[in-house]
């Protein structure tokens, strides 16, 4: 293990342990990577909230927004999707979003144990790290920054199995691929709570 990632593991340790949860929403996005696709057919547990990406004015219906309530328990959910055609889709682990950028910084949620059916998916407990220290086969905007602040969490007593989670925020979120079928679901099953520490 390099000198860089004992650091990284170290200072992610001690961020994890401070702090009191407070309640939040975490928020997956799931999108067509295809702009003219539509996503099809989505459902989520009891107690989420789901809406079209109304900002794509061209295509309001490339994917669904979904969010869930967290606290600071973990807590499982599971979405699924039955795609309208054959391709990819992103699926977006974040926080919810809120006009104001300081207020948005502060919905934050953590994710760990993400599983899915119907499709591939790779390294859904975090548990599998690069030489940096961030979780292989995900993808972030900025791989420094997202290291830098801490996003990758170490801590067998916090997670909610294994050693790492991630905690995520609506600009700084985490994310993956799927290859789907049409009419063939996916089901996306996770754990969330609300992060210890903003």
């Amino acid at each position: 293990m390099t000198l860089n990632r004992m650091l990284i593991l170290l200072v992610t340790t001690l961020v994890s342990l401070e702090g009191l949860a407070q309640a939040t929403r975490a928020r997956v996005d799931v999108f067509c990577t295809d702009q003219k696709a539509k996503i099809g057919k989505v459902t989520a547990s009891s107690g989420s909230h789901s809406y079209s990406m109304g900002w794509r004015k061209d295509n309001p219906d490339i994917g669904r927004v979904l969010t869930f309530p967290a606290n600071e328990e973990w807590k499982s959910y599971e979405i699924q999707i039955v795609p309208d055609s054959d391709g990819k889709i992103v699926v977006q682990f974040k926080g919810d979003w809120t006009k104001e950028p300081e207020e948005r910084k502060k919905i934050q949620a953590v994710y760990d144990e993400v599983e899915v059916e119907g499709a591939t998916l790779l390294n859904g407990s975090f548990e599998d790290l690069d030489d940096l220290g961030m979780p292989k086969h995900w993808s972030v905007g900025d791989k420094k920054k997202f290291l830098s602040e801490g996003r990758v969490l170490v801590s067998p007593s916090k997670a909610a199995e294994g050693n790492v989670f991630v905690r995520t925020w609506h600009d700084h979120h985490i994310s993956q691929t799927l290859t789907v079928l049409k009419g063939e679901t996916i089901t996306i099953r996770f754990k969330t709570r609300a992060p210890a520490i903003y």
